[in-house]
């Protein structure tokens, strides 16, 4: 039987690529930070911005595009 120690060892704890092309995205376009959540079916997005949110919904296909992602993406504010 594996020890936690051994089974955490092996695992990878860098966030996935779309997390950072997101986060860079929305640095380089609007020069603001937002938080990203991701999991297996679906990324959220959120900002206390709800100017920024409503930007980044309306222009979710560029979104995707950069995020190079198949997944849906939900906005939050807060």
């Amino acid at each position: 039987m594996d020890s936690l120690f051994n089974i955490l060892s092996n695992k990878d704890f860098s966030p996935p690529d779309e997390v950072g092309l997101i986060k860079q995205y929305v640095i380089e376009k609007y020069n603001q930070d937002v938080n990203v959540a991701i999991n297996s079916r679906e990324i959220i997005v959120s900002s206390r911005s709800s100017g920024l949110i409503s930007t980044l919904r309306n222009n979710s296909p560029a979104l995707i595009k950069a995020a190079k992602t198949d997944k849906k993406i939900r906005f939050r504010i807060g």
